[in-house]
């Protein structure tokens, strides 16, 4: 008779292959999770530069640390894109830097930006294949994800406020 709760601990880990006292885990065809990777952690990139994300890039948490940067999403428009996201935090002092995100490629922006004291931003849905922000603060934070079916839906935003930031088609 084996132990209890045996059969339950054996599904939990089934799939991996290889588990040893050094922390390194290898699950069978995933090469993510092998040589002691800390699987708790969340990637933060430093984005200087423009940036084209890629499926490969959903999760990770970007650093806007240089002027006039643009970060151009993945295509929205295909299924199997339905559900990544990614975080953007801007890590600059208060300055005009025009960050720019850019979803030109099958997608367009869904959500609304609001506060700073005037009447909401609304993405239409329809057009609006470009979030811009100008004189924005070191500390705005905001997350998208894509639905799959040609929209990127702002999420959880944070000090981004509609005095700063806007919807734009080109």
């Amino acid at each position: 008779m084996g132990a209890p709760g045996r059969k339950y601990v054996e599904k939990m880990i089934e799939g991996v292959t290889t588990l040893n006292l050094a922390g390194n885990l290898t699950v069978a065809g995933d090469t993510d999770a092998s040589g002691g990777t800390l699987l708790y952690k969340t990637k933060l990139e430093v984005m200087a530069v423009n940036t084209t994300l890629t499926e490969a890039d959903s999760g990770k948490i970007y650093g806007v640390t240089a002027n006039n940067v643009t970060a151009s999403l993945p295509n929205a428009s295909d299924l199997a894109t339905q559900g990544i996201h990614y975080t953007f935090v801007l890590l600059l002092p208060v300055t005009n830097h025009n960050f720019t995100l850019t979803s030109s490629v099958g997608g367009v922006f869904a959500g609304h930006i609001q506060g700073g004291g005037g009447a909401a931003v609304v993405a239409t849905g329809v057009a609006d294949t470009r979030m811009k922000a100008t004189l924005a603060y070191a500390s705005d934070r905001f997350h998208v994800v894509s639905s799959g079916i040609g929209h990127w839906v702002l999420l959880d935003a944070s000090g981004v406020d509609n005095t700063k930031w806007s919807f734009t088609t080109s």
